[in-house]
């Protein structure tokens, strides 16, 4: 076979080939761009003779899960979304570029290439990339700065004190975050550092050894590649720790430890005085009003003084002659008792009419309920009395009182309203 036949039947399989991705972007890529740069997604295909494209749309999945379109491009027109208008463009076939991405471009992207052969069948072709946004760490300098702190530090997991180393600061750890390398003065990294307001701290093992310890971003951080060559963020930061100086930091921080401890405990023994004596002063004020309720005298002794006439449920009153009032529970205006503590109480009302033809009958109430009651009708010149008592249980505050039954009575001046308190509740 000759040259041309050969070529002939080279370009007669080209055709028969179909839709080919070339010079593309491997599906499923992962692409690392640092905050600013442009993001390339090259997927470009090359189509047979008599293929054409339909339709192309590029998505972007966030980080989030939230999807958009950034793209489309149909009858021969690319068509960026109002999203990504004016920092999207095409960049040939399937291409796209990003100009100027930020973290909020990291996400999954796609391109669906809908592709119409000869046939007119339409085909559907595939394309994906994962792109990170990485961007810089920055500290408020500038540069790393690194120092050994004034004062030593409890480890929360050992309960020692121990010398603090502190890095940073970091106004930013940039995206994916940052960590540091430590180095000791003999050459050991150490990472069992933490992160806190800005700054990374390491904790020195005891006994502390003096040398030479420095701190810097590892050089195969995402964010940290992004910096530029000549930032001072590449440099280790150094500081010097004396040995005596740290022995002497932990030191004071155990003397100090001690003395708050002491005060604490002091404080301790302080409030525990304080509510012994606050809780024995409440016991001797409880046995005191115990007392008092205990031994309490409460008795009263009242004379009606005038002879007078009621009718239904009315009360007699005012007993003009208080014999004795011990307590002060009786009130003479309103002929009333209320109690002044819980407890047994005893009640007795004498009276008569003392006048013949005439009725004197009377009962003896508690809160609007009768206890005991009494009739008494004076036939002839003989004079006749009665009496209604009670013992009863009382609460505090509550009122005992003499009134005249639904009939007309006649109570003479000589009327007695007697009563005492007979035992206290406990």
């Amino acid at each position: 076979m000759g040259l041309i036949q050969f070529g002939a039947l080279l370009l007669l399989l080209g055709a028969c080939t179909g839709f080919q991705w070339v010079k593309t972007t491997d599906d499923g890529a992962q692409l690392d761009i640092c905050s600013g740069a442009p993001v390339k997604l090259q997927w470009y295909f090359n189509l047979s003779q008599g293929e054409r494209v339909k339709e192309i749309e590029w998505k972007h999945q966030a980080e989030d899960g939230d999807v958009r379109v950034v793209a489309n491009y149909i009858k021969k027109n690319f068509v960026p979304t109002a999203d990504f208008s004016g920092r999207v463009s095409h960049g040939g076939t399937g291409a796209l570029e990003l100009s100027c991405a930020t973290i909020l471009e990291s996400g999954n992207y796609t391109v669906l290439v809908k592709i119409v052969d000869v046939a007119n069948t339409v085909s559907e072709h595939h394309r994906s990339a994962t792109v990170v946004i990485n961007d810089m760490p920055k500290t408020q300098s500038g540069q790393m700065d690194v120092q050994q702190d004034r004062k030593a530090v409890r480890d929360v997991t050992t309960n020692l004190w121990r010398v603090q180393l502190t890095c940073g600061q970091f106004s930013d750890r940039g995206h994916p975050p940052v960590d540091v390398i430590w180095k000791t003065p003999d050459g050991e990294q150490l990472a069992n550092s933490n992160f806190k307001n800005g700054n990374f701290h390491l904790l020195l093992p005891n006994p502390t050894k003096g040398g030479n310890y420095s701190c810097s971003l590892p050089s195969f951080s995402p964010a940290a590649k992004c910096l530029p060559r000549d930032s001072d963020l590449r440099n280790d930061a150094t500081v010097d720790v004396d040995e005596t100086f740290a022995r002497f930091t932990l030191l004071e921080a155990h003397q100090v430890a001690m003395q708050a401890q002491m005060d604490e405990e002091a404080a301790i023994a302080g409030g525990k005085i304080s509510a012994l004596e606050s809780q024995m002063e409440n016991e001797t004020s409880a046995i005191n009003a115990r007392l008092d309720i205990t031994t309490r005298r409460v008795l009263f002794h009242a004379i009606l003084g005038n002879k007078i006439s009621l009718t239904d449920s009315e009360h007699l009153q005012p007993f003009r002659k208080v014999v004795n009032n011990e307590g002060q529970a009786f009130d003479n205006t309103n002929a009333e008792f209320t109690a002044p503590v819980d407890g047994i109480y005893f009640f007795i009302g004498s009276t008569g009419p003392k006048s013949s033809g005439k009725f004197g009958n009377m009962r003896l109430m508690k809160e609007g309920v009768v206890l005991s009651e009494t009739y008494i009708e004076q036939d002839g010149t003989y004079d006749v009395m009665g009496t209604c008592h009670a013992t009863v249980h009382l609460s505090k505050g509550q009122k005992v009182w003499l009134e005249c039954t639904p009939l007309s009575s006649t109570f003479w001046e000589g009327t007695a309203f007697t009563g005492f308190l007979v035992h206290a509740d406990n």
